[in-house]
């Protein structure tokens, strides 16, 4: 869980994509990181806690680019 630990704090503040055992994946920001869970912010203003021991993989949410310039 240490490993874990390590890697959500390295990801506060930035949006990823939580895989949890037996429920639905969650896309939120990590707002913060306890001894044994991770509080997201969703998108909707809610908060989600969630307990390390439901994670089984975290991936960060692909970058957002400013758009290309559109040629006419």
């Amino acid at each position: 869980m240490n490993g874990l630990r390590k890697v959500l704090c390295s990801l506060l503040n930035k949006t990823v994509t939580v895989i949890l055992e037996g429920a639905p994946a969650v896309t939120a920001t990590v707002i913060l990181v306890d001894r044994c869970s991770v509080t997201l912010l969703a998108t909707s203003g809610s908060t989600v806690l969630i307990p390390f021991s439901r994670i089984t993989a975290v991936e960060v949410y692909p970058a957002v680019f400013p758009p290309a310039p559109i040629i006419s």
